[in-house]
């Protein structure tokens, strides 16, 4: 039995979350860490610090910069144009050159598979669209 330190109840350890990096059990008992938890995502610049978080550590940009990109390009997809709007999740994904990691531009998430699909190769591409054109598409 423990107490919760957040609800105070006097609860069975199953209840409670173990910590196996430091062989102990949480103070906070599930129910009301997963309260905490819902409430701390839900926080309006949570979303908006993680992007930065995420953007920074993988492409080395910041959410600012993403959102000048994003203005830059009319909120629109850099090689099909479609809005962010019509997008899934309403959001465009950052392209990247994988050998030297420099920020390309932002694509929606069919063109950006598609590149790499295409293993970034412009020759392949052209080889793609002349087969297309081939067949009158």
């Amino acid at each position: 039995m423990k107490e919760c330190t957040k609800c105070g109840e006097v609860k069975s350890l199953e209840e409670f979350h173990f910590r196996k990096d430091r062989q102990v059990y949480r103070p906070a008992c599930s129910a009301c860490s997963l309260v905490d938890a819902r409430a701390y995502r839900a926080k309006p610049d949570k979303a908006r610090n993680l992007k930065d978080n995420y953007y920074k550590k993988t492409y080395g940009i910041g959410i600012v910069d993403y959102e000048r990109m994003l203005d830059e390009q009319g909120e629109c997809c850099d090689i099909c144009r479609i809005h962010v709007e019509h997008v899934r999740h309403q959001s465009l994904h950052v392209d990247h050159d994988h050998d030297t990691g420099a920020v390309r531009a932002l694509l929606c998430g069919s063109c950006n598979r598609a590149i790499g699909l295409f293993n970034d190769s412009s020759k392949f591409l052209t080889l793609a669209a002349d087969y297309l054109k081939r067949f009158n598409k």
